[in-house]
């Protein structure tokens, strides 16, 4: 079974803190943008850095860390727990810092219009995913898995 509004799978279920997610989808928004308005790629890479390290040491993700230790604690954002599966999110998370680092790549090596389409790919969907609660790397994640299953 899946979950229609973000595309994941209800199977594997773990309880995750959406707000958490949240806090993520904000950063990887800003970040990007302000590269894009001060045209460097600086942010861009930092952004990439923290998601991709994020992914193979959790504990180093600092946009959770910012959740959960100063906006968290303020306030700011209310908890929102509830039970789903961690994989689709993770596999959108990769997604989104490998098409940032090859948007970094292609700035640097100087095609700032393929690079900036690359970075607002991200952007466009980390805002799709952070106002409409539909997660497209999510949704890949659930029919990919599907075509995988059906073909083992």
């Amino acid at each position: 079974m899946a979950d229609v509004q973000t595309g994941t799978a209800s199977k594997g279920g773990q309880k995750i803190d959406h707000s958490a997610m949240t806090v993520n989808q904000i950063f990887i928004i800003s970040l990007p943008a302000i590269g894009f308005v001060i045209n460097s790629p600086w942010p861009l890479v930092f952004t990439a850095c923290v998601m991709l390290v994020g992914l193979v040491f959790p504990p180093l993700q600092l946009f959770t860390a910012t959740y959960k230790y100063i906006v968290k604690p303020l306030g700011l954002i209310k908890p929102h727990v509830i039970v789903d599966d961690p994989a689709p999110h993770r596999f959108a998370h990769l997604l989104g810092g490998i098409f940032l680092l090859v948007a970094c790549a292609l700035l640097f090596l100087g095609y700032s219009t393929i690079g900036w389409i690359f970075c607002w790919i991200v952007i466009g969907l980390a805002q799709l995913n952070l106002q409409a609660k539909f997660c497209v790397g999510c949704f890949m994640y659930l029919h990919l898995s599907r075509v995988i299953a059906t073909h083992n």
